[in-house]
C-alpha cells in the first residue's frame, strides 16, 4: 500500500490509515512526505508502530538556503535534517527502509555532489533518489528558472564516484547509461501496463499509459535503442522548450 501526493501525515487520521492498512494484511505500507512531522520524535515512532515500513522524504539541498528555496518554507531544511537524526536512533528498535528525494533544478543541480557528501553520513539510508524537474505546462513560465539541460545533468551525474544508492527518476536512458555509470533509473515505465486512472495536472481523468503518452516524446531513433522497452522517454514540455530534434543518443546503447 503506497500513499503518494500531497502530504499524508497532516491527515489527522494518518495513523488510523496506516493501522487499518496493517490490519488488512499490507506488508509493506509506504509514505512519500516532506518530512516536516518526521522532526516529532514520538510521531516518527508512532507511525513505524502503526505499520510504515517505507518512507520516502523530500529535501532538496545540502544547506537550509538551497533546501528552503524549493519548498518555501523557512526552517524546513532543518526539520528535515531533525527527522533524519530521529530515524537513525529509530533504525536500531523498528525495521523500515527510508530514501530521500531530491528534485533535480537548474537553482540545486551544482549543489548535488555536496548534497551525497552530506547524506551518505546517514548509513541507514537505502537509496539517494535525484528525480529530473517534470515540465509541468501549468507552471511553463517557471521553465527557464528550474529546467535543467541534459548536458548539464550528464556533467554533474557523470562526475560523481560511484555509489549504487544513487537512483535517477524521470530521465531517458540515453542520458545516462545505466551500464556505463552505475546509475540506475526508474520512472514512469513501470506503470505502462497499469490500467489505473488518475487526474492529470489539467483536472482531465486519463489512464497512467495514456497520460505517459500525452507527456511524453518518443523520437524515431528509440526505435533502435535496446532499453526501449523500458525506458521513460522524454518530457514533450521539454523538448519543446530546448527545441530538441532527437534524443541524446550515446552509442553505447545503439
Amino acid at each position: 500500500m503506497e500513499f503518494i501526493g500531497w502530504e499524508v501525515l497532516i491527515r489527522k487520521d494518518a495513523i488510523l490509515l496506516f493501522q487499518f492498512c496493517k490490519k488488512l494484511g499490507y506488508k509493506k505500507i509506504s509514505i512519500e512526505t516532506n518530512g516536516t512531522k518526521l522532526a516529532d520524535f514520538s510521531f516518527f515512532e508512532s507511525i513505524l508502530q502503526a505499520g510504515v515500513t517505507n518512507l520516502v522524504m523530500s529535501i532538496h539541498g545540502s544547506s537550509p538556503e538551497i533546501n528552503d528555496m524549493h519548498t518555501w518554507l523557512k526552517k524546513s531544511f532543518q526539520m528535515k535534517q531533525e527527522a533524519l537524526e530521529n530515524a537513525s536512533i529509530l533504525s536500531e528498535k523498528y525495521e523500515f527502509e527510508m530514501f530521500t528525494n531530491y528534485v533535480v533544478t537548474l537553482k540545486n543541480i551544482e549543489d548535488v555532489p555536496r548534497f551525497i557528501g552530506y547524506i551518505q553520513k546517514y548509513t541507514y539510508l537505502k537509496n539517494y533518489i535525484f528525480a529530473f524537474c517534470r515540465p509541468l505546462p501549468l507552471y511553463e513560465e517557471t521553465y527557464g528558472e528550474y529546467l535543467v539541460p541534459f548536458s548539464l545533468l550528464k556533467k554533474v551525474f557523470d562526475s560523481l564516484p560511484l555509489d549504487k544508492k544513487i537512483r535517477i527518476q524521470y530521465l531517458p536512458y540515453c542520458v545516462l547509461d545505466p551500464e556505463k555509470n552505475e546509475v540506475f533509473q526508474e520512472g514512469f515505465f513501470k506503470w505502462k501496463k497499469q490500467s489505473t486512472t488518475r487526474i492529470d495536472w489539467d483536472g482531465k481523468i486519463r489512464s497512467l499509459e495514456n497520460a505517459i503518452q500525452d507527456h511524453t516524446l518518443y523520437f524515431h531513433e528509440c526505435e533502435s535503442c535496446k532499453y526501449k522497452n523500458s525506458c521513460r522517454w522524454v518530457w514533450a514540455e521539454y523538448a519543446d522548450f530546448f527545441k530538441m530534434k532527437a534524443p541524446p543518443l550515446l552509442e553505447s546503447i545503439q
